[in-house]
């Protein structure tokens, strides 16, 4: 099936953006595995993996901050229960005709309305309206996310290699120099956010969407990769923070390895691991520090 063609797309539904023909390109989450290893990027194209309850709640929120439709069309909470106590008993004649009298006039209108949608817990599904409203009370998140369309979709070719790529940035507002991400996290203060920056990879991420958006829209059009962060829980805290040029070009340089890599694996139709050497290991750096600054007790 061939890949659409280098450009910028409007209204392509996120099914249709991880599906088999735009899969073919790659995503930013796909350069993460090939700098994991190529054999695990190999394996999730042939092994998809489903995604997480943590993956489907941030999808959750980013519907109900960016497209509030479509979240109604794509999320819900649980089921009805059935009520508690003896008059519901299905042991009991009495008990077990209230049951179907309710199964017909709440259970099956509620399933047949959203049975084919993505279930979150209760608890989960409370929290939507309280993270939109903080985010809409937080002016300077407000601007951002008012910067530009919600949800386009970009498709490139990488200049060096010729990799198909694809990028979707929950906000693209090239009039006022800017991507914008959202991002859910459990601490939005400066120090987690900065670390959750390098363990899951969102300079690479920044890089790769820049890159893309600006090989489409032309060289220098957005500059600047600005993250709303806003905490799941209450008081559902919100930060707007915009990312440092040098990681995002610290994150271009991964992605520019992580190409040449997959180019090399094209080429080669070789897709190694984590490599055959046996290689020396030992504690992190900060355990050898608190282990060694560790006084003995007198």
């Amino acid at each position: 099936m061939p890949l659409p063609p280098q450009g910028r797309y409007e209204s392509v539904p996120e099914s249709v953006y991880h599906g088999e023909e735009w899969s073919a390109s790659l995503n930013s989450s796909s350069v993460g595995l090939i700098l994991r290893s190529p054999a695990h990027y190999k394996a999730a194209r042939e092994f998809p993996l489903e995604p997480t309850p943590a993956m489907l709640l941030g999808r959750a929120i980013h519907y109900a901050i960016l497209q509030p439709d479509e979240l109604l069309k794509n999320f819900t909470g649980p089921e009805p229960t059935k009520p508690p106590g003896k008059d519901f008993d299905r042991r009991t004649k009495v008990g077990k005709a209230n049951y179907e009298r309710w199964t017909t006039a709440v259970l099956d209108p509620w399933v047949e309305t959203h049975g084919d949608k993505t279930r979150l817990t209760e608890t989960e599904w409370g929290h939507l309206p309280g993270i939109a409203a903080s985010i809409d009370r937080t002016p300077e998140a407000r601007y951002v996310l008012g910067a530009g369309l919600c949800e386009s979709s970009f498709v490139w070719d990488d200049p060096a290699t010729g990799i198909t790529c694809r990028c979707r940035p929950d906000v693209c507002g090239e009039e006022r120099n800017l991507l914008v991400d959202v991002k859910s996290t459990t601490d939005a203060r400066p120090g987690p956010f900065s670390r959750a920056i390098g363990i899951y990879g969102y300079a690479r991420q920044a890089a790769h969407y820049l890159d893309g958006v600006n090989a489409v829209l032309g060289g220098g059009t957005v500059t600047n990769f600005v993250f709303v962060v806003v905490e799941k829980v209450p008081p559902y805290g919100v930060a707007t923070y915009v990312l440092d040029p040098a990681d995002v070009e610290r994150g271009r340089k991964q992605n520019q390895r992580a190409m040449r890599q997959l180019a090399w694996c094209l080429k080669e139709g070789k897709w190694p691991g984590y490599g055959a050497k046996i290689t020396p290991i030992g504690l992190t750096k900060w355990d050898r520090i608190s282990i060694d600054e560790r006084e003995d007790p007198q």
